[in-house]
């Protein structure tokens, strides 16, 4: 396959329309698959039939003419051999020969020694005269013996040299110089130039050479006998080639035979994979492509997948024909059984093109594969929108509805507040009505008996009031005689108080014409005297004050003085500090002349206000003298009365009741004045507090009442602005699976569909937070989060130096069954890569190889923080003025609602894949690590503190879908 057809993938798109996410696994399909390894695999086979078939005619030539050429070889290699064979024959006589010849001449030299020295032992001195005649025989017997061995010795000598030249030109002519004869003559070259330089001087020298004849007869044989086997064996070898190539040459016909089968075989299978190829592309002809692509492209497949259908038609067509009339040159070869027939099949036509559709079919794919995949990436991405759009209705809803739930909580409390504002309406209606009814029946009975008093008393002054008292009498006598109608209050109210307010009025203007002006006048003047009696008092303190600073300051300058004395005595060392003095003196100095002039003039507002006090008293005096003189007017009164009635000699009953009248009534007009004023005021505030009451309950209804209407529009533009029930989406639906592909492809998934995790802080970590010291700051770091915080009884596990996060926390996230068990990359791929939807945004990241697995992160933007929610109580403790000592002895305590927000952000978020090999038992797994900044907290003081807190590590992130896992084998 070529290097485009590695590349494998896992594509993730759209599940079911069902809410929980699915996942399925589209195996690779086998069948396409396998043809097209077997296509391939038959390209290459007809390929090199091809190759065999086109070649085998000539390999046969080869081989016959090779044959020809070996066997005239073989056959002059054996005259030549046969040819060495007599020279050898003739050599090894003649070797005989000589060996014998030396051989009988060292066997005649030995019998001349042993006569020699048996003759040398006698001891006759005649005997010793013929010995020595002897002894020159023997010398030139010896002499005609060495002269004989060095003659045969040179033959022997040229003969070996003659052989040895003759099997070096054989070897060069027949062996090519072959090592191991090159090897064998350099033997036969060794033993020939010993026997060049053969010493044959003395006795011992003859006896050497004649056993080195022996001894190099044997060896010499032996390499001759060695090196003829060579040349046999080489011409043995020679003669199995040709009866092998004659073995070939034979079964060359079955062997074109055999490979023509095979090629017409191989091309049948190659036919049949056209049809096979074809039902494959009608699949793309008959494809609904509505889900995924426009009506354009959906033609446009279609018409190429047609024409790719026509285009493997009339190959299929004419690949047949090819085929038919290779079969029918078949049969005819097979009759004829002539090689030469094979040969002219037309084998160079047969068809090699199915890779070239297989290619075409995979680019037709490879459309549809990226139509599939862009249209599944497009619904995911409007899928994490809508999410999104929906998370934003849920949160906006949530919000409208606290916002309704606080409106109609406001709502009802409000009305509550109206229902008991109308119920202290009617029951302050009810207390004014009774409150009227007694100030009527009240205030008539004290007028009716002020009245009664004021016309039994003739003074003029008086009785101006009492015809104007009758008239309020009456209008109020008038006005109880209604109480029992229903509108009795709101009718009369009115007039009851005008009445009051006139009977209040006539009253005040006789008190003020008569009685309140001399009063007033002598209240005033002694209030005036008191307060000129405080300001004298309060003058004279401060005079006082001023005496004793003047006396201070003056102490003071004496001292300064004193001092500068003491220092003048040292002026060099003391200047700085004289200076100093001086102006401390002078600003002294300055401060008594202004205390003197401020002294100054609290003596002259001291000595007015003594005037002024003068004056007052005399005024108050007079005042007192004015008032007591009216009252003595009375009391002559009375004494004039009682003169007369002692001068009508004191019967006159009438007079004495005039006087006792006068006396009493003196004291009970006053009295009743005072009372029914008094009453009258006491009634006035009563009804003016009342009211208040009502008016204030009035208006807070009519101010409450405005609220709710107010929150009863808000109610309505809440309701009118909030999306009824936001429809969750659904996921994507499944797109059509990929007609064919090599790639392997998984239906889209999103991470957090399964597991989102939302920690809530365990109670164990508010206690601990709640045992802080409040006057001592903590830092939290990211260790607390696994102690502090937890998801289903589950708890962020703590990183490590093992797995390599150490300083962080983690989570896993729980995948659904099907799809983390079916994701796999192999281990020797060369690499990988996995695309990602962060909320709608294309991520792509390259993954690493592991021990088991290959492995991917990806870093978030963390937007998460850890919330703290505070509440408690605080305390103010205020001393109530009880000191022992100076200290607060008692304290009264105020508690205050309060609470408080913390926030602990998020430093570092990112999110780590591990897919695992083919062949590993482990699952696809997703792990998301972070952690936090150091921050410090400090805990509020107060009490019944409590502590609530949350951490969502995923706000901000809608979705994490995986699109596709791709490798490269």
């Amino acid at each position: 396959m070529t290097k485009n057809s590695n590349k494998k993938r896992w594509s993730i798109v759209a599940l079911s329309s069902a809410a929980v996410l699915a996942a399925t696994l589209i195996p690779l399909s086998v069948k396409y698959c396998s043809a097209v390894k077997t296509i391939e695999k038959r390209d290459e086979e007809i390929k090199l039939l091809k190759l065999k078939i086109s070649s085998l005619s000539a390999e046969k030539e080869k081989l016959i003419s090779e044959r020809d050429e070996l066997s005239k070889k073989i056959s002059s290699l054996q005259t030549k051999y046969d040819e060495l064979k007599l020279n050898y024959d003739k050599t090894l006589t003649n070797f005989k020969s000589i060996t014998g010849s030396i051989l009988d001449r060292s066997n005649s030299y030995k019998a001349m020694l042993e006569r020699y020295y048996n003759n040398a032992d006698t001891e006759n001195e005649t005997e010793n005269t013929n010995n020595n005649e002897e002894v020159l025989s023997f010398e030139a017997e010896l002499e005609k013996i060495r002269n004989g061995i060095q003659e045969k010795i040179t033959q022997y000598v040229k003969l070996l040299t003659e052989k040895i030249d003759l099997y070096k030109s054989k070897n060069a002519e027949l062996m090519n110089n072959n090592d191991e004869i090159n090897l064998l003559i350099k033997g036969l070259e060794d033993i020939k130039n010993f026997g060049v330089n053969i010493p044959l001087e003395t006795s011992e020298d003859i006896v050497k050479a004649t056993q080195w004849i022996s001894m190099s007869d044997k060896e010499v044989l032996s390499i001759l006998e060695k090196i003829n086997a060579k040349y046999e064996n080489y011409i043995s070898e020679l003669k199995e080639i040709i009866t092998q190539k004659d073995k070939i040459i034979e079964n060359s016909f079955n062997t074109a035979r055999e490979l023509v089968n095979q090629a017409i075989k191989t091309t049948e299978n190659q036919i049949d994979y056209l049809a096979s190829l074809k039902e494959i592309v009608y699949k793309f002809v008959n494809r609904d492509y509505s889900s995924y692509g426009s009506d354009e492209f959906a033609n446009s497949m279609r018409n190429e997948a047609l024409s790719l259908i026509n285009e493997i038609n009339d190959y299929s067509s004419s690949a047949q024909k090819v085929l038919d009339q290779a079969k029918a040159d078949y049969q005819k070869a097979l009759k004829s059984k002539n090689i030469e027939d094979f040969s002219n099949i037309n084998i160079e036509s047969f068809p090699i093109k199915n890779k070239t559709f297989t290619k075409l079919i995979e680019a037709l794919n490879q459309r549809d594969y990226e139509a599939l995949f862009n249209k599944n990436a497009e619904n995911w991405i409007n899928y994490t929108k809508a999410l999104h759009e929906y998370k934003l209705k849920q949160q906006e809803n949530s919000e409208l509805q606290q916002k309704i739930n606080l409106a109609n909580n406001t709502i009802e409390t409000l009305k509550l507040d109206i229902t008991n504002k109308e119920s202290l309406i009617t029951n302050l209606e009810t207390k004014l009505k009774d409150n009227l009814v007694n100030t009527i029946t009240h205030t008539s009975d004290l007028l009716n008996d002020l009245i009664t008093t004021l016309e039994a008393d003739n003074l003029k002054e008086i009785n101006e009031i009492a015809t104007p008292l009758k008239e309020q009498y009456e209008i109020l006598k008038q006005i109880l005689l209604e109480v029992n109608e229903a509108d009795f209050v709101e009718k009369n109210s009115e007039k009851v108080y005008l009445a009051i307010d006139t009977i209040q009025n006539i009253l005040e203007t006789y008190k003020s014409a008569r009685v309140l002006p001399l009063e007033a006048i002598v209240i005033n003047l002694a209030e005036k005297i008191r307060e000129l009696n405080e300001e004298r008092d309060s003058l004279s303190t401060e005079l006082d004050s001023a005496n004793n600073t003047i006396k201070a300051k003056e102490n003071e300058i004496e001292s300064l003085n004193n001092r500068i004395l003491e220092l003048s005595e040292n002026i060099t060392e003391n200047e700085a500090e004289i200076e100093n003095l001086n102006k401390q003196r002078s600003a002294l100095i300055s401060e008594k002349e202004q205390l003197t002039l401020e002294k100054t003039t609290l003596e002259s507002k001291l000595s007015a206000k003594e005037n002024e006090l003068s004056s007052k008293n005399t005024e108050y005096e007079q005042a007192k003298s004015n008032y007591e003189t009216q009252l003595r007017e009375k009391d002559l009164r009375i004494s004039d009365l009682e003169r007369q009635l002692r001068e009508q000699g004191g019967s006159n009953s009438a007079l004495e009741s005039e006087i006792a009248a006068l006396k009493r009534d003196k004291s009970n007009l006053s009295s009743q004045v005072s009372s029914l004023t008094n009453q009258l005021s006491t009634v006035k505030s009563e009804r003016d507090r009342i009211k208040s009451e009502l008016a204030s309950a009035q208006s807070t209804i009519r101010e409450k009442q405005a609220r709710i209407e107010k929150l009863e529009k808000d109610v309505e533009h809440y309701k009118n602005k909030e999306t009824p029930n936001p429809v969750q989406p659904t996921p994507p639906a499944p797109l059509p699976n990929p007609v064919v592909s090599n790639k392997s492809v998984v239906i889209g998934y999103d991470l957090l569909s399964e597991e989102y995790p939302k920690y809530t802080l365990t109670s164990a970590a508010a206690a601990v937070i709640n045992s802080w010291n409040w006057f001592k700051p903590l830092l939290l770091d990211t260790t607390k989060i696994s102690e502090w915080f937890e998801h289903n009884g589950k708890r962020p596990t703590q990183g490590s130096n093992y797995s390599g996060d150490l300083g962080k926390v983690k989570n896993q996230f729980f995948l659904r069954k099907g799809i983390k068990e079916k994701v796999r990359i192999p281990e020797n791929a060369k690499s990988a890569k996995m695309k990602l939807l962060v909320n709608g945004a294309d991520t792509q990241i390259t993954l690493t190889k592991g021990p088991d697995s290959w492995l991917g992160t990806i870093k978030f933007t963390p937007k998460a923080k850890a919330n703290f929610d505070l509440n408690w109580v605080s305390i103010t403790r205020t001393p109530n003025g009880s000191y022992y000592n100076g200290i607060p002895r008692d304290f009264t305590e105020t508690r205050t609602p309060k609470s408080e927000k913390w926030e602990w952000p998020i430093s570092s978020q990112s999110l780590s894949l591990s897919i695992p090999f083919t062949s590993s038992p482990g699952n696809l797994e997703a792990i998301n690590r972070w952690d936090m900044i150091t921050k410090e907290f400090s805990k509020p003081t107060g009490e019944d503190i409590k502590i609530t807190g949350d951490l969502d590590i995923f706000k901000g992130i809608n979705s994490i879908t995986i699109l596709e896992i791709s490798w490269e084998e």
